[in-house]
């Protein structure tokens, strides 16, 4: 997110590794973070603050907080605004950020302006505050001294690119058919931060542009839009735990008195005279398909096999689909 985040904190005059530093310790970069106070996003802002400065619902679903070019913007308008309140003092600022604007404000005043480190500032903030502060403090300083403490970054290949999907795809699947070449821990981080207006499991649209990097849209382009791989990524989101599921057979036994085995006779009733007994007709019925409805659970609800039900619609393993009857 690099090329989305940085531009913003530059443009403010605001060093990279601080940004690191509040992200590290606010969301450790997952733009989908929420606390349960109710703050949201990678820089984890709460609704009444991220409303001063332009994020929130967006008026189609979506809550700006989440976007890393706006939240980031946000983040460093917001700390600007700290910092001059503040005297540029960045720890204080970053108490506000974490505490408070209000608290910051009083404390500062109230020490008269001896900073964040003097006992008389420090023992006013709560510990989560005092803890917060040397902790974006150090990630901030070992981003720039990395060799230093014998911390080596993991190569990330950012280069930003896009890509259409050639067919309908969800994030799961497209986590699932690149594999993991030249990242041990695979892409669903980096789709997710990159795309964060889609959740992980909804099925996006044949068509749509999704943002990527290079190497991510390199490997959809050579696994994804066909193929094996695509199939098999399409059979695991859409496997169905029911389909497993072997249906029990009644236990025990049925008394039926002397039975005569007779030659050539399937089936005898008693009534002296064996005749082979006549199949029942098989009862078919119809059934119109529902929201959230999946093949085993259709064949569980009416009494019937997956494999049975499928072949009979005309349905095909491993990925059984199923469409929502239109209205």
């Amino acid at each position: 997110m690099r090329h989305l985040m940085w531009p913003e904190f530059e443009r403010r005059g605001l060093p990279e590794a601080l940004l690191f530093g509040i992200m590290a310790k606010e969301s450790n970069g997952r733009v989908h973070a929420m606390s349960r106070a109710g703050a949201a996003g990678p820089m984890q802002f709460m609704p009444a603050t991220g409303r001063r400065f332009g994020l929130g619902p967006d008026g189609t679903g979506f809550d700006s907080r989440y976007d890393p070019r706006s939240a980031a913007m946000a983040s460093a308008a917001y700390l600007n605004e700290r910092l001059q309140q503040l005297n540029n003092d960045v720890e204080l600022s970053l108490a506000g950020y974490n505490g408070g604007e209000g608290r910051a404000l009083r404390v500062h005043r109230s020490s008269g302006g001896t900073g964040f480190w003097n006992a008389s500032a420090y023992s006013q903030f709560p510990a989560e505050t005092r803890d917060y502060v040397p902790m974006v403090i150090a990630a901030a300083w070992i981003y720039m001294h990395p060799r230093q403490y014998g911390v080596s970054f993991p190569k990330v290949d950012g280069r930003p690119a896009t890509f259409k999907l050639v067919r309908p795809a969800s994030i799961y699947a497209l986590t699932i058919c690149p594999g993991n070449r030249g990242n041990r821990d695979g892409y669903m981080r980096a789709l997710r931060n990159l795309n964060p207006r889609y959740e992980v499991e909804t099925w996006i649209p044949a068509g749509t542009t999704l943002n990527a990097t290079t190497r991510v849209a390199g490997l959809y382009h050579r696994y994804c839009s066909g193929g094996e791989r695509t199939e098999l990524a399409q059979a695991l989101v859409t496997a169905d735990v029911n389909a497993a599921i072997v249906r029990d057979t009644p236990a025990g036994t049925v008394a039926v008195g002397d039975v005569t085995p007779l030659p050539g006779v399937a089936t005898t009733v008693a009534t002296g005279t064996p005749q082979p007994a006549k199949p029942k007709a098989q009862q078919a019925r119809s059934y119109r398909v529902a929201k959230g409805d999946t093949l085993g659970r259709i064949a569980q609800r009416h009494g019937c096999e997956v494999k049975v039900l499928a072949r009979a619609n005309g349905l095909k393993a491993p990925g059984y689909s199923l469409r929502q009857a239109s209205s």
